[in-house]
């Protein structure tokens, strides 16, 4: 499946604004209900998402990836939005356990995740340990 403008947009929609309804994606992407209620099913027949709009980024032949990231010492503020400049970033979620933060992530080449792991992950003082999970072909996140 082709990733185009409008189907970007309702994915953005989706991941930055937590939009669920025919009627608001409508009043923000400018279009009528029955035009998103096309792209929604044509993003379901792709298995692009899934009810309840989650995301399968597989499905435009991106690789997603969860990082696992456990610090030696509490984050500033600054750490988790150099985090959140890189454009692959869709999620950061404080845990709890042996990790701290889990990072989603979405590439479109393995050389762009080493990219991000070298620039942001490898070389930082402050983590402990971090991990890789590739998500799946079905890899929803």
């Amino acid at each position: 499946m082709k990733l185009t403008r409008s189907l970007s947009r309702i994915l953005s929609l989706i991941e930055d604004k937590n939009v669920t309804k025919i009627s608001d994606f409508a009043k923000n992407l400018n279009i009528t209900p029955a035009g998103v209620h096309g792209h929604i099913k044509k993003l379901e027949r792709g298995k692009a998402i899934r009810k309840k709009y989650i995301v399968n980024y597989s499905a435009f032949g991106l690789l997603p990836v969860l990082f696992m990231l456990e610090f030696f010492q509490p984050l500033d503020k600054s750490f988790i939005q150099k985090i959140n400049e890189f454009g692959n970033v869709k999620r950061v979620l404080k845990v709890g356990g042996d990790f701290d933060y889990f990072v989603l992530t979405v590439f479109e080449n393995e050389q762009q995740m080493r990219h991000f792991l070298t620039s942001v992950l490898a070389y930082n003082d402050k983590i402990r340990s971090y991990k890789t999970v590739m998500l799946g072909k079905e890899g929803f996140i």
